[in-house]
């Protein structure tokens, strides 16, 4: 018994952990500019990131790789921090990081494929990851086809989470309060206890 209470507090501070760099990572975000240390001649004193330095990188870093859809990385910190805090299912975890990830991909690809202008302004909304899997996707679909896959994919792994969120919230099992006085009455935890 004494160990699953242990586990429980590791996934309570893990998830207490992920929350403050959800946040960070956020913030980084948004107060990028591409003006900062990493991009320009500044010195590293004379970042402008909210973050600082360690944010400026990361916010580089982030738009570099996944453009715009770097938004959707706190987003997943924020879930799976939220995950340990409750001590959710651990299955959940793997299907945030899959939806999570093809989100990223899928939003790549297509802020990649919807901006037909120059290769610049694709890369500043796409990143790598989205010239890349854009072009790849144009060689094998075309460009019509990779831009229905690609926003039917987007569209697909926003969609499901809402709709899991709203019939998780409606179907939860209500329990009346019972008064303090009655003989079965227990006081309830705050989360139901690990599968683990």
């Amino acid at each position: 018994m004494s160990s699953n209470r242990a586990i429980e507090q590791r996934n309570r501070i893990l998830g207490l952990l992920l929350m403050p760099l959800a946040f960070f990572v956020l913030a980084s975000l948004v107060t990028y500019s591409p003006n900062d240390y990493p991009n320009s001649s500044l010195r590293s004193d004379q970042v402008l990131n909210a973050g600082g330095q360690l944010g400026a990188i990361t916010s580089s870093s982030l738009f570099l790789v996944c453009g715009y859809s770097a938004f959707i990385v706190p987003l997943i910190f924020i879930f799976l921090g939220w995950n340990r805090w409750t001590n959710g299912a651990p299955r959940l975890l793997l299907a945030a990081l899959l939806i999570g990830s093809t989100m990223i991909i899928s939003g790549a690809t297509v802020a990649s494929l919807l901006t037909t202008t120059s290769t610049d302004l694709r890369f500043d909304r796409a990143g790598a990851l989205g010239l890349r899997v854009g072009h790849l996707a144009t060689e094998s679909l075309g460009a019509d086809g990779a831009l229905v896959v690609s926003l039917l994919l987007f569209s697909i792994t926003l969609v499901i989470p809402i709709f899991w969120g709203i019939n998780r919230c409606l179907t939860r099992k209500r329990v009346p309060p019972k008064s303090p006085d009655d003989d079965d009455y227990r006081i309830q935890p705050l989360s139901r206890p690990s599968s683990i």
